[in-house]
Protein backbone atom coordinates (compact mmCIF):
# COMPACT_ATOMS: atom_id res chain seq x y z
CA UNK A 1 0.00 0.00 0.00
CA UNK A 2 1.05 3.50 -1.00
CA UNK A 3 1.70 6.15 2.08
CA UNK A 4 -1.00 8.97 2.67
CA UNK A 5 -1.45 11.57 0.45
CA UNK A 6 1.01 14.23 0.25
CA UNK A 7 0.67 18.80 0.95
CA UNK A 8 2.40 20.41 -1.90
CA UNK A 9 5.93 18.93 -1.55
CA UNK A 10 7.58 21.71 -2.61
CA UNK A 11 5.57 24.33 -0.71
CA UNK A 12 6.84 22.77 2.41
CA UNK A 13 10.04 22.79 1.22
CA UNK A 14 10.44 26.93 0.81
CA UNK A 15 12.06 29.71 3.09
CA UNK A 16 9.41 30.56 5.75
CA UNK A 17 8.57 34.06 6.02
CA UNK A 18 9.10 34.09 9.95
CA UNK A 19 11.12 35.72 12.72
CA UNK A 20 12.30 33.30 14.65
CA UNK A 21 10.96 35.37 17.98
CA UNK A 22 7.75 34.40 16.59
CA UNK A 23 7.89 30.75 16.65
CA UNK A 24 6.66 28.52 19.86
CA UNK A 25 9.74 26.50 19.95
CA UNK A 26 10.00 23.14 22.03
CA UNK A 27 13.03 22.48 24.78
CA UNK A 28 14.90 19.90 23.32
CA UNK A 29 15.92 16.64 25.22
CA UNK A 30 18.66 15.13 26.32
CA UNK A 31 19.11 11.77 24.57
CA UNK A 32 22.90 10.33 24.99
CA UNK A 33 23.25 7.98 22.20
CA UNK A 34 25.05 8.23 18.61
CA UNK A 35 22.96 8.60 15.79
CA UNK A 36 21.32 5.51 13.75
CA UNK A 37 24.00 3.82 11.98
CA UNK A 38 21.57 4.66 8.54
CA UNK A 39 21.83 7.97 9.15
CA UNK A 40 24.65 8.78 6.44
CA UNK A 41 24.27 12.37 5.66
CA UNK A 42 23.02 15.28 7.93
CA UNK A 43 21.80 17.65 4.95
CA UNK A 44 18.67 15.61 4.87
CA UNK A 45 17.96 16.53 8.21
CA UNK A 46 17.59 20.69 7.02
CA UNK A 47 14.30 19.12 4.82
CA UNK A 48 13.23 17.80 7.93
CA UNK A 49 12.97 20.77 9.84
CA UNK A 50 12.13 22.86 6.84
CA UNK A 51 9.16 20.93 6.21
CA UNK A 52 8.21 20.52 9.96
CA UNK A 53 8.23 24.70 10.41
CA UNK A 54 5.92 24.86 7.46
CA UNK A 55 3.81 22.12 8.22
CA UNK A 56 3.69 24.01 11.55
CA UNK A 57 2.28 27.22 9.59
CA UNK A 58 -0.02 25.03 7.63
CA UNK A 59 -2.14 23.93 11.03
CA UNK A 60 -1.59 27.02 12.83
CA UNK A 61 -3.74 28.55 9.79
CA UNK A 62 -6.55 26.42 11.12
CA UNK A 63 -6.65 27.54 14.65
CA UNK A 64 -4.22 27.86 17.69
CA UNK A 65 -0.60 28.93 16.40
CA UNK A 66 0.77 27.19 19.02
CA UNK A 67 0.07 23.98 17.20
CA UNK A 68 2.61 21.80 15.86
CA UNK A 69 1.25 18.62 13.91
CA UNK A 70 1.11 14.91 14.73
CA UNK A 71 4.67 13.24 14.71
CA UNK A 72 2.62 10.71 11.91
CA UNK A 73 1.46 13.71 10.13
CA UNK A 74 5.15 15.36 10.14
CA UNK A 75 7.05 12.46 9.14
CA UNK A 76 4.73 11.38 6.25
CA UNK A 77 4.83 15.00 4.67
CA UNK A 78 8.76 15.30 5.33
CA UNK A 79 9.33 11.68 3.49
CA UNK A 80 6.88 12.67 0.73
CA UNK A 81 8.81 16.29 0.26
CA UNK A 82 12.11 14.79 0.51
CA UNK A 83 11.62 12.26 -2.24
CA UNK A 84 10.60 15.17 -4.66
CA UNK A 85 13.51 16.43 -3.86
CA UNK A 86 15.47 13.53 -4.22
CA UNK A 87 14.48 12.61 -7.36
CA UNK A 88 15.38 16.50 -8.43
CA UNK A 89 18.57 15.39 -6.93
CA UNK A 90 19.21 12.47 -8.57
CA UNK A 91 18.54 13.63 -12.16
CA UNK A 92 20.69 16.44 -11.52
CA UNK A 93 23.72 13.84 -10.61
CA UNK A 94 22.92 11.98 -13.22
CA UNK A 95 23.54 15.54 -15.67
CA UNK A 96 26.65 16.32 -13.77
CA UNK A 97 27.78 12.44 -13.49
CA UNK A 98 28.59 12.89 -10.19
CA UNK A 99 29.46 9.04 -8.68
CA UNK A 100 29.76 7.30 -5.35
CA UNK A 101 29.71 9.71 -1.75
CA UNK A 102 29.43 12.70 -4.81
CA UNK A 103 26.26 12.30 -5.39
CA UNK A 104 23.87 15.31 -3.72
CA UNK A 105 20.96 13.09 -3.32
CA UNK A 106 22.22 10.30 -0.95
CA UNK A 107 20.36 9.54 1.95
CA UNK A 108 17.22 10.65 -0.02
CA UNK A 109 14.26 8.13 -0.33
CA UNK A 110 14.28 7.84 -3.94
CA UNK A 111 14.39 3.76 -4.45
CA UNK A 112 11.97 2.03 -6.90
CA UNK A 113 9.81 0.69 -3.80
CA UNK A 114 8.66 3.88 -2.22
CA UNK A 115 7.51 2.87 0.67
CA UNK A 116 10.25 1.04 2.13
CA UNK A 117 12.51 4.22 1.13
CA UNK A 118 9.80 6.44 2.81
CA UNK A 119 10.26 4.47 6.09
CA UNK A 120 13.82 3.96 5.98
CA UNK A 121 14.48 7.75 5.37
CA UNK A 122 12.09 8.74 8.44
CA UNK A 123 13.89 6.22 10.60
CA UNK A 124 17.33 8.04 9.47
CA UNK A 125 16.35 11.38 9.23
CA UNK A 126 13.23 12.27 11.64
CA UNK A 127 11.78 10.74 15.14
CA UNK A 128 10.11 8.08 16.55
CA UNK A 129 8.08 8.97 19.50
CA UNK A 130 5.59 7.41 21.39
CA UNK A 131 4.89 7.23 25.39
CA UNK A 132 7.63 4.28 25.52
CA UNK A 133 10.03 5.39 22.68
CA UNK A 134 11.64 8.95 21.90
CA UNK A 135 14.35 8.10 19.19
CA UNK A 136 15.75 10.13 16.46
CA UNK A 137 18.28 12.33 14.68
CA UNK A 138 16.33 15.25 15.91
CA UNK A 139 15.71 14.83 19.12
CA UNK A 140 19.84 13.43 19.26
CA UNK A 141 20.65 16.84 17.87
CA UNK A 142 18.41 18.78 19.52
CA UNK A 143 16.42 19.79 16.67
CA UNK A 144 13.20 18.86 17.71
CA UNK A 145 11.07 17.43 20.78
CA UNK A 146 7.92 16.04 21.43
CA UNK A 147 4.56 17.86 22.23
CA UNK A 148 2.40 15.46 24.39
CA UNK A 149 1.90 12.23 23.51
CA UNK A 150 1.18 12.58 19.57
CA UNK A 151 3.00 16.23 18.64
CA UNK A 152 6.48 17.56 17.60
CA UNK A 153 7.53 20.96 17.32
CA UNK A 154 11.17 22.66 16.28
CA UNK A 155 13.80 23.52 19.08
CA UNK A 156 15.34 27.01 19.27
CA UNK A 157 18.23 25.14 17.30
CA UNK A 158 15.60 23.84 15.06
CA UNK A 159 13.91 26.81 13.97
CA UNK A 160 17.65 28.22 13.52
CA UNK A 161 18.19 25.49 10.78
CA UNK A 162 14.73 25.83 9.34
CA UNK A 163 15.37 29.18 8.32
CA UNK A 164 19.07 29.02 7.29
CA UNK A 165 20.09 29.39 3.81
CA UNK A 166 20.33 25.93 1.91
CA UNK A 167 22.69 25.13 -0.96
CA UNK A 168 19.87 22.38 -1.93
CA UNK A 169 16.56 24.51 -1.26
CA UNK A 170 17.54 28.56 -1.84
CA UNK A 171 18.69 30.44 -4.43
CA UNK A 172 21.28 31.96 -2.54
CA UNK A 173 22.71 29.05 -0.08
CA UNK A 174 25.95 28.57 -2.11
CA UNK A 175 27.62 25.27 -3.29
CA UNK A 176 27.33 21.98 -1.78
CA UNK A 177 24.66 20.30 0.35
CA UNK A 178 24.94 22.79 3.61
CA UNK A 179 25.64 26.36 4.10
CA UNK A 180 27.89 27.55 6.55
CA UNK A 181 25.09 28.82 8.76
CA UNK A 182 23.48 24.64 8.69
CA UNK A 183 27.15 23.48 8.99
CA UNK A 184 27.85 25.47 12.50
CA UNK A 185 23.95 24.68 13.89
CA UNK A 186 24.53 20.58 13.05
CA UNK A 187 28.48 20.87 14.84
CA UNK A 188 26.49 21.94 17.89
CA UNK A 189 24.32 19.86 17.71
CA UNK A 190 26.60 17.31 17.41
CA UNK A 191 29.20 18.50 20.22
CA UNK A 192 25.93 18.94 22.92
CA UNK A 193 24.95 15.09 21.96
CA UNK A 194 26.64 13.19 24.24
CA UNK A 195 27.14 9.71 22.35
CA UNK A 196 27.42 11.32 18.90
CA UNK A 197 30.01 14.15 20.63
CA UNK A 198 31.97 10.65 21.76
CA UNK A 199 31.17 8.49 18.39
CA UNK A 200 33.01 11.29 16.13
CA UNK A 201 35.85 12.07 18.84
CA UNK A 202 36.49 8.45 18.33
CA UNK A 203 36.45 8.13 15.06
CA UNK A 204 38.82 10.91 14.17
CA UNK A 205 41.39 9.91 16.28
CA UNK A 206 41.47 5.79 15.36
CA UNK A 207 42.06 7.57 11.69
CA UNK A 208 44.84 9.19 12.83
CA UNK A 209 45.80 6.31 14.92
CA UNK A 210 45.46 4.11 11.74
CA UNK A 211 47.03 6.51 9.29
CA UNK A 212 43.84 6.71 7.29
CA UNK A 213 43.32 3.92 4.90
CA UNK A 214 40.07 2.60 4.96
CA UNK A 215 41.15 -0.82 5.48
CA UNK A 216 43.15 -0.03 8.53
CA UNK A 217 40.19 2.34 10.11
CA UNK A 218 37.77 -0.90 9.83
CA UNK A 219 40.33 -3.01 11.50
CA UNK A 220 40.04 -0.65 14.75
CA UNK A 221 36.60 -0.33 14.46
CA UNK A 222 36.73 -3.69 14.35
CA UNK A 223 38.89 -4.13 17.28
CA UNK A 224 36.56 -1.78 19.01
CA UNK A 225 33.31 -3.62 18.14
CA UNK A 226 34.43 -7.35 18.49
CA UNK A 227 30.61 -8.04 18.26
CA UNK A 228 29.60 -6.08 14.98
CA UNK A 229 29.65 -8.21 11.43
CA UNK A 230 31.74 -6.92 8.47
CA UNK A 231 29.13 -5.75 7.34
CA UNK A 232 28.06 -3.27 9.89
CA UNK A 233 31.72 -2.50 10.62
CA UNK A 234 31.42 -1.16 6.60
CA UNK A 235 28.23 0.67 6.92
CA UNK A 236 28.98 2.22 10.07
CA UNK A 237 31.99 4.01 8.72
CA UNK A 238 30.20 5.04 5.51
CA UNK A 239 27.77 6.67 7.62
CA UNK A 240 29.95 8.17 9.74
CA UNK A 241 32.32 9.23 7.25
CA UNK A 242 29.33 10.92 5.56
CA UNK A 243 28.38 13.00 8.02
CA UNK A 244 31.93 13.87 9.28
CA UNK A 245 32.35 14.91 4.98
CA UNK A 246 29.65 17.50 5.22
CA UNK A 247 30.31 18.65 8.54
CA UNK A 248 33.96 19.27 6.95
CA UNK A 249 35.86 17.19 9.88
CA UNK A 250 37.38 15.16 7.67
CA UNK A 251 37.92 14.23 3.73
CA UNK A 252 37.86 10.97 1.82
CA UNK A 253 39.52 10.13 -1.22
CA UNK A 254 39.08 6.92 -3.42
CA UNK A 255 37.76 3.72 -2.44
CA UNK A 256 38.04 0.58 -1.34
CA UNK A 257 41.87 -0.75 -0.78
CA UNK A 258 42.92 2.46 -2.38
CA UNK A 259 40.37 4.53 -0.04
CA UNK A 260 41.57 7.27 2.65
CA UNK A 261 40.24 9.63 5.21
CA UNK A 262 42.33 12.55 6.48
CA UNK A 263 41.41 14.94 9.20
CA UNK A 264 40.78 18.24 8.06
CA UNK A 265 41.23 21.32 10.46
CA UNK A 266 37.97 21.91 11.81
CA UNK A 267 39.00 18.14 12.82
CA UNK A 268 41.79 18.96 14.67
CA UNK A 269 40.34 21.97 16.26
CA UNK A 270 37.49 19.46 17.13
CA UNK A 271 39.77 16.78 18.58
CA UNK A 272 41.64 19.52 20.35
CA UNK A 273 38.83 21.19 22.01
CA UNK A 274 37.39 17.52 23.27
CA UNK A 275 40.78 17.25 25.45
CA UNK A 276 40.61 20.32 26.96
CA UNK A 277 36.83 19.78 27.77
CA UNK A 278 37.68 16.41 29.25
CA UNK A 279 40.38 17.36 31.37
Amino acid sequence: PAWPARPDAHGLLQVPKSEPSTIPSAAPVALDTPLFILTNRLSPLKVAVRALLNLHRLVSRLGDERVWPTVKTFRTAAGHASRALGLELRQQDEMARRSGRHRRSIGYPVGRDERSSLERFAASFTLTSSPRVLSGPLVVLGLAAPVGQERVALTDAGVRLALAPSPLLDDDGGPGTLSDVERQILLEGVRQAGGERREVTRFLRSVIDSGGALTAVDEQLAAAQPAWAPNRILAHRAAITGRLEELGLATVSGRGQDGHIEVSGPGEEWLERDREETR
